[in-house]
């Protein structure tokens, strides 16, 4: 059977979630682990963000690239 790219790519994306859910599952670390976790991937997320809108706006300074991240992850919804 051949599958199409965005069947390979669905397939791959549902391993990883299965394989992210299984390891919360696992994860056997403290509140203050779990809340370190948190942090992390926060700044994660603002860093990715930043470097979206970053290259989406190169010639916005700092301060508007901040105020653009800021304003995304305030709407954002899950």
């Amino acid at each position: 059977m051949h599958m199409t790219m965005k069947q390979t790519t669905h397939s791959t994306s549902k391993r990883k979630q299965v394989n992210t859910l299984t390891s919360h599952k696992r994860y056997t670390g403290g509140p203050a682990q779990k809340w370190e976790q948190a942090v992390k991937l926060r700044e994660l997320a603002w860093d990715l963000k930043w470097a979206f809108v970053k290259q989406k706006h190169p010639d916005w300074d700092d301060v508007q690239i901040k105020n653009a991240v800021r304003e995304i992850f305030l709407h954002a919804s899950t």
